[in-house]
């Protein structure tokens, strides 16, 4: 056990959004909130109504999301929309495996471990960290080598491309916001999410590791627009990156 926890490293380059419930709330509901609750609340019911145009398995009315080669040098694939989305529009779904964070009262401190015991050892390879976001209340989502890890709910939705959006060059304007949210019993089978399989943290009790249990709610990503997106335009969110940022990042 000790190997194991002398073994964690603490993550480096990750997807830090600012955060965006606030932004999310007000494009699609424009109500206000008088708690942390109440704004997820809103956030939830928000995404909730605008899951089904896209877990459809058919293109959406208005829009549909294309990958192919970024209009940034260098980066590989953008996400591109044809079609025009207005602001409060959800464009796409970020793939991925979940990783929940750890239950609170798990978190305690022991002066003969090299780590806390309740840390998490689901630790992410540093070639991942790119492709991982953090989420509003805690956890993350990996995407990386989404389609094969997630399978077919990736690989067959159209929108689940939300992972393959670039951070924007510098003096672009980024048009979409992520918005957490909990999968609905009724798409959480098709989700193009899911639950890590694994070990999940060192129980501060018995000093055993937990495994993630199946009937976790299971959270994702939602890409939502805040502005409009015309036709023929790639789709650009701000990564927020920590320093030190990779040499390609922008602020």
């Amino acid at each position: 056990m000790l190997e194991l926890l002398q073994k964690l490293m603490p993550w480096s380059w990750r997807v830090y959004p600012l955060p965006s419930a606030e932004i999310v709330s007000q494009i699609c509901t424009g109500k206000r909130w008088n708690s942390y609750q109440g704004l997820q609340q809103l956030v939830q019911e928000a995404v909730e109504s605008r899951l089904e145009k896209v877990m459809s398995g058919r293109h959406h009315s208005k829009f549909a999301v294309h990958v192919r080669p970024s209009t940034i040098p260098n980066a590989g694939d953008g996400v591109f929309l044809s079609g025009h989305a207005d602001p409060g529009d959800l464009v796409a779904l970020y793939a991925g495996v979940y990783f929940p964070p750890i239950p609170p009262e798990n978190f305690a401190s022991s002066h003969q471990y090299s780590a806390p015991v309740g840390r998490s050892i689901t630790t992410i390879p540093p070639e991942e960290e790119l492709y991982t976001i953090n989420l509003e209340g805690g956890g993350c989502i990996n995407a990386y080598d989404a389609v094969s890890r997630v399978g077919r709910n990736c690989r067959d939705n159209p929108y689940a491309v939300g992972h393959m959006i670039n951070h924007p060059q510098d003096r672009v304007v980024a048009k979409v916001v992520p918005a957490t949210f909990v999968w609905p019993d009724k798409y959480r089978k098709n989700a193009p999410n899911k639950l890590h399989d694994g070990a999940w943290f060192v129980d501060a009790a018995t000093l055993r590791p937990v495994k993630i249990p199946e009937d976790l709610p299971l959270r994702g990503v939602a890409m939502i627009a805040s502005r409009a997106i015309e036709d023929g335009s790639e789709i650009f969110f701000r990564y927020n990156c920590k320093r030190p940022f990779p040499d390609w990042y922008t602020e």
